[in-house]
């Protein structure tokens, strides 16, 4: 069962899971339009663990909020090579000019990575999901 499902089916009002988003709401009221949110940097900041920060981007992302994306990187390096939307696009082979040679995906050569936009409009509109007493 996922964390997301496991918050929803504790309880019909998800106090938990409320006030989790609610967290993450402000603090990407704190980050610039257009910063790339990451959910381990996310959890860091506010003292929660990745899963629990990723959790709450999802249910962000189903209200418009936050949109996910998939950033490809050099498994050497670290170096950013490519941004997707949908793993479907994933690459079999990309290549890198700081090491000068094509990665190939079934190798492990270059990493994928989860990231979020955030669409201020909609963050702006959001409002506190109630949390129970």
């Amino acid at each position: 069962m996922s964390l997301l499902n496991w918050f929803k089916r504790s309880s019909p009002s998800s106090p938990q899971l409320n006030a989790l988003v609610n967290k993450v709401a402000v603090y990407l009221r704190s980050r610039a339009a257009d910063d790339q949110i990451v959910p381990k940097i996310v959890g860091k900041a506010i003292g929660e663990t990745e899963i629990r920060a990723f959790t709450a981007l999802r249910v962000l992302e189903e209200l418009g909020i936050v949109r996910h994306h998939f950033g490809l990187y050099c498994g050497k390096k670290g170096i950013p090579l490519k941004s997707i939307d949908d793993l479907s696009q994933l690459p079999t082979e990309i290549y890198c000019d700081a090491c000068d040679e094509d990665h190939c995906e079934s190798d492990g050569e270059y990493k994928v990575e989860t990231y979020y936009t955030i669409d201020p409009v909609k963050l702006a509109q959001f409002k506190e999901r109630k949390v129970a007493a």
